[in-house]
């Protein structure tokens, strides 16, 4: 079993880094079977950041099988728009309006007219810094081959991959299944 210790300081280290540069590459994934210690990995990457580069990590989601109703596109947006808002305290007030004047209900108008803004506002208050979200357990989030999954997996693939903003990074992590 891993554990927090056992961690490769080197490979934490280097997704902490590689997270602050300016790189083509914005997408970590980090792929391996049931039981390699992924979850572990992306849990003492978000201590790790909290510890070391408070207001970096904009958001994280842990996805779980037995929660399968919670995580829908809609739902994880939403949530990450309140992970930003959370670690970025400045923005607030600017994203109430940005939510007050959008009655946006679909997920692609989610993620451009209040995530994306979100963004646009956090590196506005902070021009430097470089980001990162994180998704773990990406295979969890619905069955395989189930409706739910094949729409969070389009937010994926449509929205997050073409319109990430480049000061931000995901780290995803899952295992090897045919749809991911």
């Amino acid at each position: 079993k891993l554990s927090t210790q056992s961690l490769p300081p080197k490979q934490v280290g280097k997704i902490s880094a590689a997270s602050s540069k300016k790189s083509s590459k914005s997408v970590f994934w980090l792929q391996a079977g049931a039981g390699m210690g992924k979850t572990v990995f992306a849990s003492e990457l978000v201590r790790r950041f909290r510890e070391k580069r408070p207001g970096a990590l904009l958001g994280m989601v842990f996805f779980n099988f037995k929660e399968i109703s919670t995580q829908g596109p809609t739902t994880l947006l939403k949530s990450i728009v309140y992970q930003i808002a959370k670690s970025c305290p400045s923005i607030c007030s600017d994203l109430l309006e940005v939510l007050k004047e959008s009655n946006e209900t679909s997920v692609e108008g989610i993620f451009d007219r209040v995530l994306l803004k979100a963004w646009e506002l956090v590196a506005s208050k902070q021009p430097s810094q470089k980001h990162l979200i994180i998704f773990d357990a990406l295979d969890e989030c619905g069955l395989e081959g189930s409706q739910a999954r094949r729409d969070l997996l389009q937010l994926f693939q449509r929205q997050f991959l073409r319109k990430l903003p480049p000061g931000v990074k995901l780290f995803v992590t899952g295992r090897p299944e045919q749809d991911l």
